[in-house]
């Protein structure tokens, strides 16, 4: 924790004691600066190749000027004016490392209750931000991709390993079913999505998150 908060203090000019936050395969520290401006530092796995977070930071940026009031953090830039660096980490291993502003807010999956208006606003806003992202370009984007669902049909050949027959059938005849649909699929018009938007990727804030009293 010492060595990336004196890199941050460092690289971003960024004086603060960090905490670390969940992640699935990176590294995420909340940061709080000295005047109460809250950032989070992503610290990627090592051997992340660059164009990852690349493509992040250029979506960042493509919906901050198309739809500048929606909810989505800014990238903050190194005191060098750069995205993101790579900064060893303790132990010598080259890490891409970039950081972000802290949205105010609480946990989606934490806030209830979720009533039709909060959830109403979360969809107007993920709207939004698909409608953001519609004319947004990478090089990157067109690739082999498991969480694109359009590209579903790649676990045919490895249905072999699900040992429980009855398992093993259902998931069979799904592939069967969207091989069936696959050709429409591809003829379908795509762009950028968010594509991870759960409970745990949301936050909350303002008087649709406070708790409800009754009575």
């Amino acid at each position: 924790m010492d060595h990336w908060s004196q890199q941050v203090r460092a690289h971003w000019g960024i004086s603060s004691n960090l905490r670390q936050l969940d992640g699935e395969y990176d590294l995420n520290f909340l940061a709080e600066g000295e005047n109460g401006t809250g950032y989070i530092v992503k610290v990627m796995r090592p051997d992340c190749e660059d164009w990852l977070v690349d493509m992040q930071v250029q979506a960042m940026d493509h919906i901050e000027k198309l739809d500048p009031s929606l909810p989505c953090p800014k990238v903050i830039p190194s005191t060098s004016g750069h995205s993101y660096l790579s900064v060893s980490d303790e132990r010598g291993i080259k890490r891409l490392v970039w950081v972000i502003e802290r949205l105010s807010g609480k946990c989606y999956a934490r806030s209830a209750p979720k009533t039709d208006a909060l959830i109403s606003e979360f969809g107007q806003i993920l709207g939004r931000t698909t409608a953001a992202l519609k004319t947004f370009d990478h090089p990157n984007l067109a690739r082999d991709f498991k969480w694109n669902l359009s590209q579903a049909d790649w676990i045919g050949p490895k249905l072999d390993c699900i040992t429980d027959p009855a398992r093993r059938s259902l998931l069979t005849d799904i592939h069967s079913k969207f091989t069936l649909v696959k050709p429409v699929l591809d003829g379908l018009e795509t762009q950028a999505i968010h594509n991870d938007a759960n409970d745990y990727n949301i936050l909350v804030d303002g008087p649709l998150g406070a708790p409800q009293v009754s009575g």
